[in-house]
């Protein structure tokens, strides 16, 4: 069983091209998801969540397809703040859920 939510092959798209889309033309849920949970497990120190520009779809599947290419291809601890930020953004609900189960004290005890 791989340590991987995905496989490696699948996460590099076919030959190196662009992270599956879904019906829509917008990047896959899942390869979303998958990368902000990927990108909050790294300890960030503020700054991630600067008001920027929302990205398009087409720059979102870029960033999106870098950052899997990046980490496929033995750079595990690359983050793309901007990619960070507005996956945050898309997925309110996901990026809390993941924080809460993230922090050292969840339940505040000392």
């Amino acid at each position: 069983m791989s340590v991987e939510p995905f496989p490696r092959d699948v996460l590099s798209g076919a030959g190196g091209q662009a992270a599956p889309a879904s019906a829509g033309g917008e990047p896959s849920r899942d390869f979303e998801l998958y990368a902000l949970a990927r990108l909050l497990s790294h300890r960030l120190i503020g700054g991630w969540r600067a008001k920027a520009a929302p990205l398009s779809d087409e720059l979102l599947q870029e960033r999106l397809t870098g950052i899997l290419a990046l980490w496929n291809s033995g750079c595990p601890h690359a983050i793309d703040e901007g990619l960070l930020a507005d996956l945050a953004r898309r997925h309110p609900a996901e990026t809390e859920a993941f924080r809460r189960t993230r922090r050292r004290n969840p339940a505040g005890i000392s």
